[in-house]
């Protein structure tokens, strides 16, 4: 199995994007220098799946997450299975 996986290039199935189809193909090469990034993290950055993502926000920590569990402490461990 783990030469199929390093040796196959990936199928995805069901409903997805190009654009997601394409990240994840590309993210999956099986030759490391030929892989979304390999370049720098600019070309992830710039990848059109990235499009809507404002790089600016997130470096400054000005996203908003769209969940923020209500822990008890820092050891909370109950959002975990």
């Amino acid at each position: 199995m783990l030469e199929r996986i390093s040796s196959e290039p990936i199928r995805m199935k069901g409903e997805f994007s190009p654009e997601s189809t394409h990240l994840v193909e590309n993210l999956l090469l099986t030759k490391p220098r030929n892989r979304l990034g390999q370049k720098g993290v600019t070309q992830l950055m710039e990848h059109p799946w990235f499009a809507n993502v404002d790089w600016n926000k997130i470096r400054s920590l000005d996203y908003e997450p769209p969940i923020k569990p209500n822990l008890a402490s820092s050891y909370d461990t109950r959002y975990f299975d």
